[in-house]
């Protein structure tokens, strides 16, 4: 057991006291045929962690629970409090709800299976919530290139996460790297759409809609963790076709925000964003990261032009994952 690991456990003997001033906080693990998990656990096992409680939740979203006795056995040897809860389905809506269902803490972490967290990750982000009471706490993801990776794509950074502000506030955000208040008012009742589950996309509209009841969201800068990109993701191609659905994420939620009128403007005002950005593209062409920037951003108007007519999202989640294990 990694010897960093033990403030996570309650001893039996602490006093009333100190059981008192001790956490429980919640981190879920959404996870389907990845074998990348276990790196993810080992870095929850080594967190520096005081006055809190990390309770680890894993929940596995393949049609099988042929993956159990692998993690149980993974969070054993590493001295976890790990529960794994089996909900299939291949939708990653199914398995974010059942985090929610499952957890037994006020507070729940959600970080992603191909994640390392940096040490002082969970206490980084306890502290801002406890610093500045919110719906939900963000973190920021830093991308990890493969050494062949393009020199346009690791100078632009194009695969880092973090948040974005609109007039001084985040208006929504991402499930990676996240803390919600499941007690908070603007939280009850609410779950990921299953409408998003396989498209991807569902993390940005679950928090719009917290932000839209209410709910204020603030960031952990300090919270980091990692993600090694894929070799076969670390090109241009991968990053269009993520950035075009993400557009068609926001014209869903546009579209279900102004139900029953009429999409006209929005259409007019995302296409004009679009070529914009596309001529901006072409002005730029000099520039490696620049021409590649701009074009993203008009893939992902263009997204949202495409989602207002009515096209619906491609099916990723599930499918992708399955066809390269």
């Amino acid at each position: 057991m990694p010897q960093n690991s033990q403030p996570q456990q309650i001893s039996p003997e602490a006093t009333p006291a100190l059981k008192e001033c001790i956490q429980a906080v919640t981190v879920a693990v959404c996870t389907f045929r990845r074998p990348a998990i276990t790196e993810c656990l080992e870095s929850l096992a080594t967190q520096q962690l005081h006055n809190i409680r990390q309770c680890v939740l894993v929940i596995d979203n393949d049609d099988g629970d042929s993956a159990r006795a692998a993690i149980e056995d993974a969070g054993h040897k590493l001295g976890l409090d790990l529960r794994y809860v089996h909900a299939p389905g291949r939708n990653i809506s199914i398995a974010r709800n059942a985090c929610i269902e499952a957890c037994e803490t006020p507070w729940l972490v959600f970080i992603d299976d191909d994640e390392i967290a940096a040490p002082d990750w969970l206490q980084g982000m306890v502290d801002r919530m406890n610093e500045t009471p919110s719906a939900a706490i963000f973190g920021p993801m830093q991308a990890i290139y493969d050494p062949t990776a393009p020199g346009w794509l690791k100078r632009g950074d194009f695969h880092s996460v973090s948040v974005v502000y609109v007039d001084g506030e985040i208006r929504t955000g991402y499930a990676g790297n996240s803390l919600i208040d499941l007690q908070h008012p603007a939280l009850r009742g609410e779950r990921f759409d299953l409408a998003f589950g396989k498209s991807g996309g569902e993390d940005t509209d679950f928090f719009d809609r917290i932000y839209r009841n209410g709910g204020r969201f603030d960031y952990a800068a300090t919270a980091l963790v990692t993600e090694r990109l894929a070799v076969d993701r670390q090109n241009l191609a991968w990053f269009l076709r993520r950035r075009y659905r993400s557009g068609q994420t926001h014209g869903r939620t546009l579209a279900r925000r102004n139900q029953g009128r009429d999409r006209l403007p929005q259409i007019v005002k995302a296409a004009t964003k679009a070529g914009i950005c596309f001529a901006m593209t072409v002005v730029t062409l000099p520039a490696p990261v620049a021409w590649r920037r701009w074009l993203l951003r008009g893939a992902l108007h263009a997204g949202v032009v495409a989602r207002l007519f009515g096209q619906r999202e491609a099916a990723f989640y599930g499918q992708q994952e399955a066809a390269a294990s």
